[in-house]
């Protein structure tokens, strides 16, 4: 179907006693086409409200009326508010209770991701602990010689504390530079592989959308930055402490 085109619509019809008669069949002309790249594409279609009223035998009454809301989050406030100050018998309902539960499965998967993201972190946060453990036994040496002039054991893990915490802080704001790049620019990197590779991953004809959609969320990159940082702390700590630790005579003496 396009732009230009004529659809039969058929409408249900009745008599006063409820009866079913014959359906009324109207021909349309289709002036446009509307794209919400979503289900609605393929049960939705709108036509001027005098012309369904006449099509209904309404006269000027109307079935029902949607509101738009600023926050979609107090949509059920709203229309209970709306529903309070008519003054007819109105049926309320909001997105809330009739796609309510995908957006609850929605903050339950990133719930997971993040658990997820947490887990994938810690293990690489174990390359830090190796990555000091190993610069601790390198430089014992150097730690025993420290030890001798006075430093104490607090000196001792501050460094290595600083030095793990310098390395995840690199590493952290390496990782969040290039997932706000990529989350900006989701959706274009996706179009971009679908062409190199001519597959579409996702098809309007059996998922709800047929693109990726992408909302960058600071304060989800800050938990992020801030949860990464504190795992690269944590894993400074074990090697700091074995490094204050060290026996200078024995390392010295060659023990």
């Amino acid at each position: 179907m396009k732009q230009g085109d004529w659809v039969s619509i058929m409408i249900p019809n009745a008599d006063a006693d409820h009866q079913l008669l014959q359906p009324k069949r109207v021909r349309l002309h289709v002036t446009g086409i509307l794209q919400l790249s979503g289900q609605l594409d393929h049960s939705f279609a709108m036509i001027p409200m005098q012309d369904a009223q006449q099509y209904l035998e309404m006269g000027g009454s109307v079935t029902g009326i949607a509101i738009k809301v600023t926050d979609v989050f107090h949509a059920n406030k709203l229309v209970r508010d709306a529903g309070e100050v008519t003054n007819s018998y109105v049926y309320i309902k909001s997105w809330i209770g009739t796609y309510g539960y995908m957006y609850r499965d929605i903050q339950m998967i990133r719930a997971i991701m993040y658990l997820a993201m947490v887990l994938v972190i810690g293990v690489a946060c174990f390359n830090i602990v190796s990555t000091l453990v190993m610069a601790v036994k390198d430089k014992s040496g150097d730690i025993a010689v420290l030890r001798t002039l006075g430093a104490k054991d607090g000196l001792i893990r501050a460094i290595f504390v600083w030095y793990g915490l310098l390395a995840g802080s690199v590493g952290s704001l390496f990782g969040v530079v290039i997932g706000v790049i990529c989350a900006l620019n989701l959706t274009s990197i996706i179009n971009g592989i679908e062409y190199l590779i001519g597959h579409k991953f996702l098809s309007g004809d059996i998922y709800f959308i047929d693109f990726l959609p992408s909302e960058l969320h600071w304060l989800d990159v800050f938990y992020v930055l801030v949860t990464a940082l504190l795992l690269s702390l944590l894993a400074s700590w074990y090697p700091a402490r074995r490094a204050s630790r060290i026996d200078p005579a024995r390392v010295l003496s060659g023990q």
